[in-house]
């Protein structure tokens, strides 16, 4: 009796060079990374942190990125005509006190196939984040992707291994990390997602910026891990680029894609 053959599931990292504070040139950018990934079949494309503002923490409250807000328009409209979930990363406006006395949210906008927005606030602040950002409610987020549960992480989040853990617990099959990571931190970082694709037998993709961002020479290397901790793919180095990762009956496959 033959095997019928799994669904095939496709999923995409951006790795994207934002201009500081600039959400219109950065919002070009992300509609050819959609259309990029359209081009190969991807069902999920994941940005890095912040990848509509930057990672200019002092600039966050002039980058404020609301679920309704009209610039997310074209980017609405790809996921609709490309039946594609994306995560883009953007500050939000604080919740949960009053707007004038509390900091924005460092967030991820996670837009459906139907257009709608979920929004994920990060629970973790890296040491001097507390000075521009407020820190995000602890329980897991998790969200469906053509029928696979997604926890999402950003930069942070993945230094606490109960992290990618509440995540597993919450019913997620894969993690998803959007980060900001300097070739000095880069082994280190790498590191802890490989192990927490191991640990939670759950893949791990990474979605980091290819430029300068902040006062951090980013490193690229956006990459995937499978659930035993292999590296499957990686962008070899920064710059723009976006990597492509496919689940196919073997395992899972990935390779860099032209943009």
């Amino acid at each position: 009796m033959q095997v019928p053959m799994p669904t095939r599931f496709t999923i995409a990292a951006a790795q994207t060079t934002p201009v500081a504070g600039d959400r219109v040139a950065n919002l070009a950018q992300h509609v050819q990374m959609v259309e990029a990934a359209a081009r190969h079949g991807a069902q999920l494309l994941l940005f890095p942190e912040l990848s509509l503002s930057g990672y200019e923490l002092a600039s966050l409250k002039h980058c404020l990125t609301s679920e309704n807000d009209p610039l997310l328009a074209p980017l609405k409209d790809a996921a609709r005509r490309h039946a594609m979930t994306l995560v883009v990363g953007a500050p939000t406006a604080a919740t949960g006190a009053p707007h004038a006395q509390a900091l924005p949210h460092i967030s991820a906008l996670v837009i459906g196939p139907d257009g709608g927005v979920q929004v994920y606030h990060k629970q973790h602040l890296h040491p001097g984040e507390d000075r521009h950002a407020s820190q995000g409610p602890t329980a897991p987020f998790v969200f469906d992707v053509a029928g696979w549960p997604c926890g999402q992480a950003i930069c942070a989040d993945v230094t606490h291994a109960t992290h990618p853990k509440a995540a597993r617990e919450a019913g997620a099959t894969l993690y998803l990390a959007g980060m900001v990571v300097s070739g000095q931190g880069y082994a280190v970082d790498a590191g802890l997602l490989k192990a927490h694709a191991i640990t939670n037998r759950m893949p791990v993709l990474l979605a980091n910026m290819g430029s300068p961002s902040g006062g951090y020479l980013c490193a690229g290397r956006s990459a995937f891990w499978d659930e035993e901790g292999r590296c499957v793919a990686a962008l070899p180095g920064d710059g723009a680029g976006l990597l492509v990762v496919d689940r196919q009956q073997t395992g899972w496959v990935g390779q860099g894609a032209a943009l």
